[in-house]
């Protein structure tokens, strides 16, 4: 092998060298721009998410604090309502006694 041919390779070798350091560089580049794209998208994610947890939970507590009322309201309206009914003693106790007969 002659000095021209061996200059030849060694500059080949020198530009196979910079071309590895370059694609190095260029895979290191690329994994930092995924690293930083996955964790602002992970970001953004988690704050999408919280918020539609935050407004899901106060819907459901607004919603059941009104189921809560209702139910209070309805509960005192129908104790109202029996409270203020007319009862008949009298025939109430005879039924008992038709049913229940004395032993």
């Amino acid at each position: 092998m002659n000095e021209s041919e061996q200059d030849v390779i060694e500059h080949l070798l020198l530009v196979e060298g910079k071309a590895a350091e370059l694609v190095e560089e260029a895979q290191t580049e690329a994994d930092s721009r995924l690293r930083d794209a996955r964790a602002k998208a992970d970001e953004d994610f988690r704050s999408g998410y919280q918020t539609i947890v935050s407004e899901l939970e106060s819907d459901y507590t607004s919603k059941a604090s009104a189921l809560d009322e209702k139910h209070s309201q309805d509960l005192n309206s129908y104790k109202e309502k029996i409270l203020q009914s007319q009862k008949d003693m009298q025939s109430f106790n005879q039924l008992l006694d038709k049913v229940f007969p004395a032993v």
